[in-house]
């Protein structure tokens, strides 16, 4: 298996496929792992991917000499500091230069180092957390037909493959709606790209897709890179609506079961600050930008401008700036969508249902988030199954739940 993702034949391919049919790709002679991409105007060669495609790269130096690198710069995104490269085989390296530029912080859960997944829950995430996390697992699958699968080395049939991803993609743009920001891998360019290149990474390995069903829609997926006993876990989402269930633990609990089921025993959460990882992980580390160049003049100017060009850039990232970018980009790509509708519940007699007109209305087909989000809070406080219930809808924009068990009414308006 691939060291790095980036050094995967199939992923190269692809990525040429997408995005550079008439682009020339550039491999150096003296460094092993990362594919490059030249700059139209400078001699600066970017790694292929750059950063918004999520891929952790990796690179060795190799025991030869450079050949026709002088006044060159090779720009490598995505280095994980846990990574061990090697920059020194030769005496030769004296002569390179290499600039580390921080990016983002990031977290790991290694687990290597225990007997079991429940050993390293235990201690790392926590008991009474983990206690708190089953017990919300039965009470979802209490109140709906759940079900869970690893599509890992397998041949998904298309359809059903191509109906994941539609899923996925919904569920992403669904989730940045409601936080109010754009998420650009959901834009057609990089998605499409997706679609056509995890599915032979499943197939082959290099990749996988777990999934939480209720009855037979995805509710629930986290998308993985695999590099012999390391996962790394690129794009995860849940279904707002159940967030009272804490979907988001439990995929990640019954994933990491998973995986060492698969024989993974470290699990790289990405780049992203986000309080779940923390409480997941047991190490911190950050990814980083590699300049490597030959000492000229020329290459020691374009590799102090670009390190400048990146630090501004990491700099604006941590005050917030790509955040306010990106609320922004939504906020112009929504003017004219209509606020989201919040609703209040109330319980009402069965005998004042005699003069309301119901019309039947089933959660299956599309309705509003905000209605779904209601109608699973209710299951879950009163602990029905979702089978248990009936909606109705009323003239005026309100519903009726009807709970079958009780025979008893409450109204959302």
């Amino acid at each position: 298996m691939n060291k790095a993702l980036s050094s995967s034949k199939l992923f190269k391919d692809k990525w040429k496929s997408h995005y550079s049919k008439e682009v020339k790709l550039y491999n150096f002679n003296f460094i092993d792992g990362v594919t490059f991409l030249k700059s139209k105007l400078l001699p600066v060669f970017s790694s292929i991917g750059g950063s918004l495609l999520m891929i952790s790269n990796s690179y060795d130096l190799k025991r030869i000499g450079p050949s026709n690198f002088k006044n060159k710069l090779l720009v490598i995104y995505n280095i994980p500091n846990y990574d061990n490269i090697n920059y020194t085989n030769t005496s030769y390296y004296t002569k390179l230069k290499t600039k580390r530029i921080p990016e983002n912080e990031a977290y790991m859960a290694d687990f290597s180092e225990y007997k079991t997944i429940d050993d390293y829950f235990s201690e790392q995430v926590g008991r009474k957390k983990i206690g708190n996390i089953n017990r919300r697992k039965k009470k979802l699958e209490r109140c709906f037909n759940i079900s869970y699968q690893l599509f890992y080395k397998t041949v998904i049939p298309k359809d059903t493959y191509l109906a994941l991803m539609r899923a996925f993609k919904a569920l992403l743009i669904e989730k940045f709606k409601s936080r109010k920001e754009f998420y650009p891998v959901t834009d057609g360019y990089f998605w499409d790209f997706y679609t056509d290149t995890i599915h032979p990474m499943i197939a082959n390995g290099e990749a996988s897709l777990y999934v939480v069903y209720n009855n037979k829609n995805p509710i629930s997926l986290y998308l993985c890179y695999h590099f012999n006993s390391l996962t790394v876990g690129v794009i995860p989402v849940f279904d707002v609506n159940y967030y009272k269930f804490g979907l988001g633990s439990i995929t990640i609990m019954n994933l990491f079961e998973a995986l060492t089921d698969k024989g993974f025993n470290k699990f790289d959460f990405y780049k992203g600050e986000y309080g779940y990882k923390k409480d997941w992980c047991n190490k911190i580390y950050n990814y980083e930008y590699h300049l490597i160049y030959e000492k000229s003049i020329i290459s020691s100017g374009l590799a102090a401008f670009v390190a400048a060009k990146l630090k501004l850039k990491q700099y604006l990232r941590q005050k917030g700036v790509n955040d306010f970018y990106y609320k922004t980009i939504f906020k112009l790509k929504n003017r004219k969508a209509p606020e989201p509708k919040y609703y209040q519940i109330t319980s009402i007699l069965d005998t004042d249902i005699a003069n309301m007109s119901l019309k039947p209305l089933s959660l299956l087909e599309k309705t509003n988030s905000e209605l779904k989000k209601e109608v699973y809070n209710f299951l879950y406080a009163n602990n029905l199954h979702f089978e248990a219930i009936e909606l109705f809808q009323l003239e005026n924009d309100s519903y009726i739940i009807k709970n079958n068990n009780e025979n008893q009414y409450v109204k959302l308006s």
